[in-house]
């Protein structure tokens, strides 16, 4: 199996890597993660214009759920802007921002905060 981190997280095709069944779990192990280093609140969710970060979004944030996190989503904003929101609320725990950011439109990814 290819590695899949990258110094910006999860990179990759976003229909043949980020299927729904891949998204949900890692959206589920993120949020086991975050349990496991005694984590608490909620975990805030953002995603690029990308036609395919809705839908990888989407099954991730279930995962999440499943896992037993609330999730506040933040809709489209860029990088940064979750970044900072992130750090500067304390009620947030973690947050993944589901976007390609520079590479290809079919390519996507999810890069973690924490």
């Amino acid at each position: 199996m290819p590695k899949l981190f990258g110094t910006s997280g999860i990179r990759g095709p976003a229909e043949e890597l980020f299927t729904n069944n891949f998204c949900f779990r890692i959206g589920f192990t993120f949020g086991e993660w975050l349990t496991i280093r005694g984590k608490q609140g909620l975990v805030a969710i953002a995603n690029d214009p990308r036609e395919s970060s809705p839908r990888i979004k989407e099954h991730f944030i279930q995962g999440l759920a499943e896992s037993g996190w609330s999730i506040s989503d933040q809709g489209v904003i860029p990088t940064p802007a979750l970044t900072y929101f992130s750090k500067v609320t304390p009620h947030i725990s973690g947050a993944a921002m589901i976007t390609g950011s520079h590479i290809a439109a079919h390519l996507n990814g999810i890069t973690f905060f924490v």
